[in-house]
């Protein structure tokens, strides 16, 4: 009968950085998805005060009203026809929701002008962003 021994010696293996590694990557994975949460593609606005319910759901669309009453999205300043256009892809989309981030200091035609269009294409959601009150 032949006996055949296995010399089985522990191994050394650091597994303390394996883990950290680990928590590393998910980190990064988690900043690089969850980093660009906030729209600042359009110009600096002084939002008014107020505060009320927000709404867990993001805007399909986000409109910006400056204290020069120029409006504007992405970037882009929108005229009539612009903003028409605007809002009848935000028809097509499946949460129709636009969200209005306009100053304090433009005038509310403007804001009227954004909420007659919206409602001409029966929107579903229409939000003013404003400052929570402390």
């Amino acid at each position: 009968m032949i006996r055949l021994t296995v010399n089985q010696q522990p191994r050394s293996v650091d597994v303390s950085v394996v883990p950290m590694i680990n928590i590393v990557f998910l980190l990064l994975l988690y900043f690089l998805v969850a980093g660009r949460l906030v729209d600042d593609s359009g110009p600096v606005v002084q939002l008014p005060a107020g505060g009320g319910e927000k709404s867990a759901e993001p805007a399909a669309l986000i409109l910006h009203i400056s204290a020069d009453n120029t409006i504007s999205s992405s970037g882009q300043t929108l005229n009539d026809a612009d903003l028409d256009a605007h809002l009848s892809r935000l028809a097509q989309h499946p949460t129709r929701k636009l969200l209005v981030r306009a100053d304090a200091g433009a005038d509310v035609q403007t804001l009227h002008k954004i909420m007659r269009s919206a409602q001409a294409i029966n929107l579903a959601s229409f939000e003013l962003a404003t400052l929570e009150r402390q």
